[in-house]
């Protein structure tokens, strides 16, 4: 099966070499962030060592765990569309654990979104070196993967 670029085609298992690519260097990005910053993280904000819960994250959590408590949303939630993600995870982990599984799902969607920029390039622009360029620039973008842990 091949996934049309409008008059470029790539192979799925080229594809396939693309997102495992794109999760290798995002994985690899990630932990170098999380490694090399560490230091500057109070400890109080460190979750497992790959989430961080500092600055507005409450407002993210908070009223989740009203939610998954039977209380209803008890506050504005800022990030509504969290839920759908948070409870499931809430129902099997630990308040912590869904944390840390939080921050890997979003790794996740890094790589997918970066795929997803490409192949728009790469059909706006009738091209598969834009679709080249683009997977490999937004890639090593450190933009999102430094914010990750959060």
């Amino acid at each position: 099966m091949k996934f049309a670029l409008t008059e470029i085609c790539i192979s799925r298992s080229t594809l396939i070499k693309w997102i495992l690519g794109v999760l290798l260097v995002k994985v690899c990005i990630f932990i170098f962030f999380t490694h090399y910053r560490s230091a500057e993280w109070p400890a109080e904000d460190v979750v497992k060592g790959i989430a961080l819960v500092g600055g507005d994250t409450p407002q993210y959590y908070k009223p989740l765990e009203y939610f998954m408590s039977g209380k209803g949303y008890q506050s504005v939630c800022r990030m509504p569309g969290l839920l759908p993600f948070y409870a499931p995870l809430r129902t099997i982990l630990s308040e912590d654990g869904t944390k840390v599984a939080i921050v890997i799902i979003q790794l996740l969607f890094d790589v997918i979104a970066t795929l997803l920029l490409a192949i728009t390039a790469g059909r706006v622009f009738g091209s598969e070196r834009v679709f080249y360029w683009t997977a490999a620039l937004y890639t090593l973008s450190t933009f999102v993967s430094i914010r990750s842990n959060y």
